[in-house]
Formats: structure tokens, C-alpha cells, sequence
């Protein structure tokens, strides 16, 4: 895939948009529960600007008319979803690039650089373009998308464990009682570096999955989110900083804001200093955008304590429910 394919893609969600410019803050969630509100979620986010929402076999595409800033990508690999994160880090990672150069700058870094992804003699009209798009981006601080969710994340996470099985030549992680766990290591190392990839990028990254139900024999009494097996789940959730439980309760949809011993939870939004009221339990039926007004309150507060009284107000009681 090649950077005309990331500007055709952003270029999809652009004609169906509106043209005001919203550049998304580098904060990264996991939403994971049984419900299908975790996608409604994820592409309720208060931007006009292009998301990018992948997903095995296409789940969310059903999405697309209720939200018509996001291109709902589908994959059945894990050569595909390689393909197009490789990509996504070398737009955005020059775009950031050319963000940081003067004028003088940007004509060198074309003319030494940049221009040697292509055949100046073939391809001299998509050199063109995408260096005029990438001026674009740069020129408005933005990237073709502001957001990127990966869904299914249990999924990926099974393709990956395939192929470090196919490395050890095992059947099962963790059959071969003789490499002294270098399996599983080695799994935590793929799932980490893997996942870290999309963490890194400069736009807010969004992950979704079921929950897993606890097991008795390991001791465990909290549901938790089921993204993969051994210690690279426990180190996911940490690099990640914001686990929410989405579920759905008599046609109703909510999310578990506040840990207790039956949830995982974490949560980075609110600042240290406090200001902003985070209820346990948020009902979005029907205002999905709710969940991402409190999260913009919190960014703003975060930025600017001195707004404290005037933001340190209540959601609806409507939106709260209690324990």
C-alpha cells in the first residue's frame, strides 16, 4: 500500500465530511465488553476530521451512514493489517517531519529524500501529489486521520500467537516444557512491539474486545478485557492507560467510568489536581458523543487548571446512574 492508498482512504471520509479542521489529541483507550456500542463509541468522537476504524472481516462497516467522517477498513490477515500499519507510520512519521522544517528545509528533504520512494521518470504526478498533500497536512497541523481504532483486538491477537507457534513449531503456546518459557516470551515481545506501533502513533489510538469472564481456578474475580494470553495482556493494558467496560442493560448502553472488584478499569482522564466529577457509570444510549464531551472537559482542564470552576460541573443526572 503506498501513500496515495493512506490519501484515498482519509480522501473518502474528507467528501462525506465537513471541512473544519479538529486535530485529535495523542491519547489511547480500550473499550471491551460483550455489546456492539463499543464501535458506535469509538466513531462518536467529536471531530469532523477523517477516523480510520479497522476491523477483521468488517464488522462496524454498518457504521458508515450514522458516521460519515470515519472509513470503516476491512482485513482478514495479519499481512493486511501490517501492510496498512506500516504505512500509517510512514505517512504520519514524515508528515510530522515536514511539520518541524523551515521552507529551505522541505525542498531538501524532498529533493534527497523523499523523492527516492518513487521513479521521477513514471511516476512524477503521484510524486507531486502526495508531496502537495503532505505540504497540506503539515501546513494545517493535521494528519489524514485523527483517529485510528483497531477492533477485534482478540483476533489479531490470535493471528499473532499463530505465527510465534509456527516459529517454535508448536501446536499451543507454552506446550514445550523444555525452552524454558521462551515461547511465551516471545509472544509477549510480537503482542507488545506489535500493539506499541499504533500506540506511538502522533493521532489518538482506540482498541476494542470482548471481555473475559474470571476463572476460579486462577484466583481471579474481576471481568476483564480479553485481548490476549500471558503477561503481554497485563503490560497492553498498562501502555494503554484508559480500559473502559461498555455494556449494554435493558436496551440501555453504559460505561463503567470507575473500577471495583467485578470490572477492570483504568482510567488517565481525569488530572491529578482533580476538577472533573467522573461518574461511576455513564449512560450513552442514544449520546454516544457524551462519553467524548467528558474526555474534552478533561483535556481542557488539564491544559488550563485556572478554568476549574467553570468546568468543575456535574454530567446530567440523566447520563449518571449509581451504584
Amino acid at each position: 500500500m503506498s501513500i496515495s492508498k493512506i490519501r484515498n482512504l482519509a480522501n473518502i471520509a474528507k467528501k462525506k465530511s465537513s471541512n473544519k479542521l479538529m486535530t485529535s489529541s495523542a491519547q489511547s483507550f480500550l473499550f471491551y465488553g460483550t455489546s456492539g456500542a463499543k464501535s458506535t463509541l469509538a466513531s462518536a468522537q467529536l471531530t469532523d476530521e477523517p477516523i480510520l476504524v479497522i476491523s477483521p472481516a468488517g464488522g462496524s462497516s454498518h457504521l458508515e451512514n450514522e458516521f460519515p467522517n470515519c472509513v470503516y477498513y476491512s482485513i482478514d490477515s495479519l499481512t493486511e493489517l501490517e501492510a496498512i500499519t506500516k504505512d500509517l507510520e510512514e505517512n504520519m512519521n514524515i508528515i510530522r517531519k515536514v511539520m518541524a522544517l523551515d521552507e529551505a528545509e522541505r525542498k531538501v528533504y524532498k529533493d534527497k529524500i523523499f523523492v527516492k520512494k518513487y521513479d521521477v521518470k513514471t511516476q512524477q504526478k503521484e510524486l507531486d501529489s502526495d508531496w502537495n498533500d503532505i505540504l497540506n497536512y503539515a501546513n494545517n497541523g493535521i494528519f489524514p486521520f485523527s483517529s485510528v481504532v483497531l477492533e477485534e483486538i482478540d483476533i489479531i491477537s490470535s493471528w499473532i500467537t499463530d505465527e510465534v507457534e509456527k516459529k517454535f513449531s508448536l501446536e499451543v503456546i507454552g506446550q514445550d516444557k523444555s525452552n524454558l518459557a521462551s515461547d511465551w516470551a516471545e509472544l509477549r515481545r510480537v503482542l507488545t512491539m506489535f500493539y506499541a506501533r499504533l500506540l506511538k502513533l502522533p493521532v489518538r489510538t482506540i482498541f476494542a474486545t470482548s471481555d473475559k469472564l474470571p476463572k476460579e481456578q486462577q484466583n481471579l474475580t474481576q471481568i476483564t478485557p480479553n485481548i490476549c494470553s500471558g503477561a503481554a495482556s497485563r503490560i497492553l493494558i498498562s501502555m494503554i492507560g484508559n480500559v473502559f467496560y461498555v455494556y449494554k442493560d435493558l436496551d440501555r448502553y453504559y460505561v463503567r467510568m470507575q473500577p471495583n472488584q467485578s470490572y477492570l478499569i483504568r482510567s488517565k482522564l481525569a488530572p491529578v489536581r482533580g476538577g472533573i466529577d467522573i461518574p461511576e457509570i455513564l449512560d450513552i444510549t442514544n449520546n454516544p458523543e457524551l462519553f467524548w464531551e467528558l474526555v474534552k472537559k478533561c483535556e481542557e482542564l488539564r491544559e488550563n487548571p485556572k478554568n476549574k470552576k467553570e468546568m468543575d460541573k456535574k454530567i446530567d443526572e440523566k447520563s449518571v446512574v449509581k451504584k
